[in-house]
């Protein structure tokens, strides 16, 4: 996967994130807000490996 695209996603993920925090007013334990969280985790994760590769 290209490294600007997957910045993106990550960007996108989190945006979601935090509209779902505000949406459950900062329930951070709302499993919506629990699910994109973990989402937003595993992108991370795929930019740390790939940037591991670059170096």
């Amino acid at each position: 996967m290209e490294l600007q695209r997957l910045q993106d996603r990550i960007e996108a993920a989190r945006e979601k994130l935090h509209v779902l925090t505000e949406k459950y007013h900062g329930q951070l334990s709302h499993p919506h807000v629990i699910r994109q969280s973990v989402w937003l985790d595993k992108l991370i994760n795929q930019y740390n490996q790939l940037t591991k590769k670059f170096n």
